[in-house]
């Protein structure tokens, strides 16, 4: 069995179909990918396959926390959800998005915000802040008064 993300015109995710498996070459006549008969029956919609075993760009063994020996089973970043978006470029699915602002993190397969965070790890993302002025946006969180 595998999994196929059915996209909306901005390659947000709509809904994830649980389809024929990959290797399946018992294709309906007249299409060359399971991908290209699934559009045909979602209203021409464009269809991507996804692994329901892959997240953050690793692959796993099925119902397992250990990852695969081979790796090359990790598909696309990350399993596709309802409202994520598939980035076409880069062919991965990103989870949603928080602010419309944020940049991908292709490393990571998030988003994240346009501006590196400090090193020290006491910082949070304030949105307004960046809104007022967009060369700032992380804020120091203060230490506890003893």
């Amino acid at each position: 069995m595998a999994h196929y993300a059915v996209l909306n015109e901005d390659n947000i995710v709509l809904e994830v179909l649980t389809g024929m498996d990959e290797d399946d070459t018992n294709l309906p006549e007249g299409h060359e990918t399971w991908e290209s008969f699934y559009s045909s029956i979602r209203d021409s919609k464009t269809i991507v396959r996804t692994s329901y075993n892959t997240r953050d760009g690793v692959h796993y063994q099925p119902d397992s926390e250990d990852p695969s020996e081979d790796q090359s089973k990790a598909l696309r970043g990350n399993y596709a959800g309802v409202g994520w978006h598939y980035l076409e470029d880069d062919d991965v699915f990103l989870p949603p998005r928080r602010y419309d602002y944020y940049v991908a993190d292709l490393e990571n397969y998030v988003w994240v915000p346009p501006l590196a965070k400090p090193d020290e790890q006491n910082y949070y993302w304030d949105n307004n802040q960046y809104l007022l002025d967009n060369t700032t946006g992380w804020v120091l969180i203060p230490e506890p008064e003893e």
